[in-house]
């Protein structure tokens, strides 16, 4: 027992596992032969047993007061809802296909994931780490993935950012300069890890912690500049619109941060530090106007192409939208027929009107619902050709055909829709259909919480001291929350949420006891 009892032991298998995090995305954890032998990516299984022994071994050297009270107050509301939640989504019966099927396992691993970052933040709280060591954690973090990234696009070894396989990128940085005729798809690339969107998203929410520390800390100076320098390489290297444009922004505000110290007189200017942080700028962006984002190819591209096809079927669409006018006061006779024109209509133009050949035929096929794809095929062709906007679609048609007042509380389950292939890619919207407004107030909204208080905190407490290093963590934590809503898949992706996790510790700890680390 006393082997669990060392604060010291604690401290260390706690750092070791937020740096080796980005080991745990490599994309060949997460390869269909390797999750389906496992059943469950093993990499999630390793960090759900490794915060399990770190809480158990905090547990047993935390005092308990009245504060923590709090804590199981949380826990048995979360109780309440997944009992009501369970029941909820068992009452499920529009089923398009017999894919959309609730699992139980499914769904409470899925809930258990989207705990885990909130018991990083708790662990962190109690973990007595110093200065040095919480620099250690970012810099380590941060260069291993951006690194990583770099040093495998320039030996033409990095997947490319869209490639659903194994797919090594065309060229290397400096064929950018060039022009060989290359698209973003083929110069994008993500390195060794799963998914570009997190990679992304998440060197892009943790440039604030990076640019703090270079404007703020003198030890490592070096370290800090080179982690800064790959990281902003890194994210250019990705591609993503996200990651592509955001650092732009977060170098202005942090700048203007800065600044905004300097004339408070809470930093000595140093010009220095200003002139490198001013000539990274430049040279990043001089590298940013040959980037693979500034090659995509846009759908709207193609919009003169799909509108010069759809043309070609104007005649059979004027037909079809006189019989759907009086459908409403048409048998059931007439009514198939109707239906049975549109699916034969759809089958024959789908591919002239921009839409994923996937939804349409398989996740939410035209055949079970031919006027609702219809009606899909007549939108703007900037709402049709958007995969998301589709999701978006899909999931609320679902939602409204289910006809559940309780769905809007209790949520219609993440297992009902990832089992039917269709997980919409916008965080908070897809969060309150899966899991309801109960479920999103208890598992992913006390990131909000939290930094309107970290907020408020700030304008009461903290006015007029220094707090660059909190803001910095706030803005990190906003631009995760910014991110999830815009761009979405971040939220309740574990890469992402347990470093952020990490932060949100770092900020209550800040908040309640008054320091964002031990001196010892």
């Amino acid at each position: 027992m006393q082997f669990l009892k060392d604060e010291n032991r604690i401290r260390k298998i706690f750092m070791f596992f937020l740096i080796i995090q980005p080991i745990l995305d490599i994309y060949i954890l997460f390869t269909d032969d390797v999750v389906n032998f496992f059943k469950f990516s093993p990499s999630t299984i390793i960090r759900m047993l490794l915060i399990g022994i770190l809480l158990i071994m905090v547990l047993l050297t935390t005092k308990f007061n009245k504060k923590y009270l709090w804590f199981i107050l949380y826990g048995f509301l979360l109780l309440v809802y997944l009992v009501l939640h369970h029941i909820n989504v068992t009452k499920f019966t529009f089923n398009p296909s017999s894919t959309y099927n609730y699992s139980k396992i499914s769904e409470l691993f899925y809930i258990i994931r989207m705990l885990l970052p909130y018991t990083v933040a708790f662990i962190t709280y109690h973990v007595k780490l110093n200065k040095d060591q919480i620099y250690k954690i970012f810099m380590y973090f941060i260069i291993s993935i951006s690194a990583t990234i770099v040093i495998t696009n320039i030996l033409c070894l990095s997947i490319e950012s869209y490639s659903e396989g194994i797919t090594l990128i065309k060229s290397n940085i400096f064929s950018w300069f060039f022009n060989y005729n290359y698209t973003n798809v083929d110069l994008s690339s993500k390195g060794i890890f799963t998914s570009a969107n997190q990679m992304g998203s998440l060197l892009s929410l943790l440039l604030p912690i990076t640019i703090s520390y270079f404007f703020k800390r003198e030890e490592n100076k070096k370290l800090t500049i080179i982690t800064l320098v790959l990281q902003t390489l890194a994210v250019l290297m990705i591609g993503t619109r996200i990651s592509s444009y955001s650092w732009i922004l977060i170098y202005i505000v942090m700048i203007v941060i800065y600044i905004y110290y300097v004339l408070r007189k809470k930093f000595t200017f140093n010009k220095k530090i200003f002139v490198s942080y001013v000539g990274i700028l430049l040279f990043m962006f001089i590298i940013f106007t040959v980037a693979p984002i500034n090659m995509r190819k846009y759908a709207s591209d193609y919009k003169d192409v799909f509108v010069s096809m759809e043309e070609k079927s104007e005649a059979e669409q004027k037909e079809l939208k006189d019989k759907l006018s009086g459908i409403k006061n048409s048998n059931d006779i007439e009514k198939k027929e109707v239906e049975k024109d549109i699916k034969k209509f759809i089958k024959k133009n789908y591919e002239n009107y921009s839409i994923n050949k996937e939804y349409i035929m398989n996740i939410y096929s035209y055949k079970y619902d031919p006027v609702f794809w219809y009606y899909v095929m007549n939108l703007p062709f900037e709402e049709r050709s958007d995969s998301r906007q589709i999701e978006q679609l899909i999931t609320q048609h679902i939602y409204e055909q289910n006809n559940n007042k309780q769905d809007k509380w209790f949520g219609m389950g993440f297992s009902t829709f990832r089992n039917g292939n269709l997980y919409l890619e916008k965080d908070f919207k897809v969060h309150f259909y899966t899991l309801g407004l109960v479920g999103s107030l208890l598992l992913v909204y006390p990131y909000i919480i939290v930094l309107v208080i970290a907020g408020l905190y700030l304008l009461i407490k903290r006015r007029g001291k220094d707090n660059f290093m909190f803001l910095a963590y706030c803005f990190s934590i906003s631009l995760m929350i910014i991110f999830g809503y815009v761009s979405g898949s971040v939220l309740d992706q574990l890469i992402i949420t347990l470093i952020c996790g990490f932060i949100l510790g770092l900020i209550i700890k800040n908040m309640l006891k008054g320091v964002e680390y031990e001196e010892s």
